[in-house]
């Protein structure tokens, strides 16, 4: 299964490390309710993210964070654990075509975003 949302960024301005933060709790939250429903037929998962930001923060103990990282990262390392996350560089990630200026006539013919990239 794949998803992803695209979204505009909330009104108070917030740096994109933040955001790609926001991103990932929401992909965890949803890993969550999808374990829920599937029960014992999850076997394993692979979370990736384009932020290595966010990978930065995930390796360490959220303790180690100000209150906004911890709580997240927290949450997140709750329901997917560190060693399950990957990096995925922009070039290479399906998801980032909606903010790249990808126009949607142009998806029909575009492999990436319907095979995904070469490596997976």
């Amino acid at each position: 299964m794949l998803g992803r949302k695209s979204s505009r960024a909330p009104l108070k301005p917030m740096c994109i490390p933040r955001l790609e933060l926001n991103g990932t709790l929401l992909l965890a939250r949803v890993y969550a309710i999808l374990c829920n429903c599937l029960k014992e037929h999850v076997i394993n998962i692979y979370a990736w993210t384009g932020s290595q930001v966010v990978l930065f923060w995930l390796s360490a103990p959220p303790r180690k964070w100000k209150p906004f990282v911890a709580n997240r990262t927290s949450e997140i390392l709750d329901i997917i654990p560190h060693n399950n996350w990957y990096y995925v560089p922009t070039k290479e990630n399906p998801a980032d075509l909606g903010s790249r200026g990808m126009p949607p006539k142009d998806l029909p013919d575009y492999r990436l975003w319907w095979e995904g990239p070469p490596w997976k």
